[in-house]
């Protein structure tokens, strides 16, 4: 996660903006992210169209901001549910597929 593997750890754990758009054509691992550039703008509009239509349909309830729905779903043993924000939290959390090198102190 540093030195020469950092970026590698980034792309693969770092966090993500808001918006991300790729040029597969061009850039099929994703890593410029082009959501920014200008002359992308008609295209990322009709994707944000399209997907806000497709949720609409589907009764997603990431649309009511109510997505930690996904995070508390019984699937998930105990110990794995809401992860995210019981780590947040401080607690101290034990998961087979996180290593205790990978966890970062809460920013505040």
């Amino acid at each position: 996660r540093k030195g020469a593997t950092a970026a590698y750890w980034n792309y693969a754990f770092g966090k993500r903006p808001h918006e991300t758009l790729y040029d597969l054509k061009n850039d099929a691992n994703c890593i410029n992210n082009i959501s920014q550039d200008k002359n992308y703008a008609a295209i990322k509009e009709r994707l944000r169209k399209t997907l806000i239509e497709d949720l609409t349909d589907q009764q997603d309830p990431r649309l009511h901001e109510k997505g930690d729905l996904f995070d508390n779903y019984r699937y998930a043993e105990e110990r794995t549910r809401n992860f995210y924000n019981r780590f947040m939290r401080g607690e101290s959390l034990d998961s087979d597929w996180v290593n205790p090198t990978d966890f970062e102190k809460p920013t505040k």
